[in-house]
This record gives C-alpha cells, structure tokens and sequence, in this order.
C-alpha cells in the first residue's frame, strides 16, 4: 500500500493540474456571450446531420438532411437564439446548402471545419488554417517517474462555449452521451457519462462558473486501469479565445 498510494496521487496530480505548457488563466474571466452568427461559410457539426426546413418553423417540411461536416453558406441569421437542442443553445438561421435553401438550427454549425474520426489533431489545425481561421497549436511530451504523459492542445479565436465544446467533443473522442451544460447558477457541477462501462472507474466532466454564472472551464477526465485522459477547455480573456487541450496519460 505503501507504494501503491505515492503512484495514484501521482496520477491524479499529472490529470488534475492544467497543462503548464499554457498560460494560466483566472478563473475570474469568461468567454463574451454568444452573439448571433453572422452571414459567411459554416460547417455542420451535428454528429447525424441537421434537417435543413422549408421554413424557420423547427416544425416545418424537413427538405433534407445536411450531413455532418458539409458545407454551408448563412445566409440570413436567426431571428432569435431562444432555441435549446442537446442543451445548445440557438435559433433558426437561413442557409444555402448546393442548390437548395431553406432553415436549420444555427447551434450545429461552425465556421471552423467538422473533425474527422480518430483524426489528427495538427492535420486537424492544418485544415482549419485552409479555410482561413486563426488557430494556435501547441504539443509535448513528458516523463513522470514512468508515467508516460502527452498533451495537445489547439487555441481557437471564439468566444462561442458551445462552439467550442462542438469541436472538443468530436476532435477528442468525448461521448455522445455527455451533453454541454446547461445555464446554472452553481460555481461547480459534475456530470457523470450515463453510458459509463463498469470496467471505467471515472467518466464526467467538471464545470466551472463564476459568480455571474458564466463558464470559465470544462474537464472532461476518463480513468481506467492502464491509464486515462483529460480534455480541459478554458478562455483566455485577452486573445479572446479558447484553449482545449488533450492529456494522455499511460501507467
């Protein structure tokens, strides 16, 4: 037991304190509210699609549906952000998808590109760049004792939680099953993954608000024997931007 205590705590340290390649940021800074999205190019980052309909009615003609990761052009913003699907907040927004327009839930789109599965996360960056968005890319690698730790991260130039936790979610393998927080007035909240297999002795994610109610980070951390991993979001008030970052760590 002796031996055995030193190592967990070990293990829990290198998970639970934020990488120290990055700047630190107070919790004391959140993101600016979301703002309606504005007309340009977006992608679809609803993992089944979005149903693009006749009109902005979300009970209207379903035209089609957009498959995850296409393209879009916005064309008119919604009207209203007062919308809620999977806890993301949104309203209906109009689009031009190929030929066709008509109306989707602007929750699910992004101007930064659709992760591809399992895909890497500097070609990821790579593509972002291809279409004109800022984003700054950092990794390295690290020897605790033998344990083993890898940490990647990307800082993208939005202010957008839900944006982010989109991305983060798809970029970084979260489950489906974890939704983005709703708006709370507690400064701290865990949510436990419902699918969480028995052999998995942690899986949820950590939110942070200040006293206004705002985010100020999401954790998600996932423990199993062998190891485990961390995707940490957090603003930076400065740049205006925020940060995810990915721990690997391997027993």
């Amino acid at each position: 037991m002796k031996q055995i205590f030193p190592k967990l705590m070990l293990w829990y340290l290198l998970l639970f304190l934020p990488i120290l390649f990055l700047k630190a940021t107070p919790d004391i800074f959140p993101a600016k509210k979301v703002l309606p999205k504005s007309p340009g190019i977006y992608f679809i980052l609803a993992p089944s699609g979005l149903n693009l309909r006749a009109t902005s009615s979300p009970g209207s003609q379903k035209l089609l549906t957009i498959p995850y990761g296409a393209k879009v052009e916005l064309v008119a913003s919604a009207a209203s952000s007062d919308m809620m699907v999977d806890n993301f907040p949104g309203g209906m927004a109009k689009v031009k998808y190929g030929r066709q327009e008509g109306y989707v839930f602007d929750g699910y789109i992004s101007r930064f590109p659709a992760p591809e599965q399992q895909q890497d996360v500097k070609k990821y960056v790579e593509k972002i760049r291809d279409n004109r968005q800022g984003v700054m890319y950092e990794h390295c690698t690290r020897d605790h004792d033998g344990y083993y730790q890898d940490e990647e991260a990307i800082t993208m130039y939005i202010t957008d939680w839900a944006e982010a936790f989109l991305v983060a979610r798809q970029l970084f393998e979260m489950p489906q099953a974890i939704l983005f927080p709703k708006p709370s007035d507690l400064e701290v909240e865990t949510f436990p993954n419902p699918n969480k297999e028995e052999e998995v002795w942690e899986d949820m994610i950590t939110v942070r608000r200040n006293k206004k109610g705002e985010l100020t980070s999401i954790k998600y951390f996932y423990r199993r024997e062998g190891g485990g991993r961390s995707v940490f979001m957090v603003s930076d008030p400065q740049f205006e931007a925020i940060t995810i970052s990915l721990t690997l760590i391997s027993d």
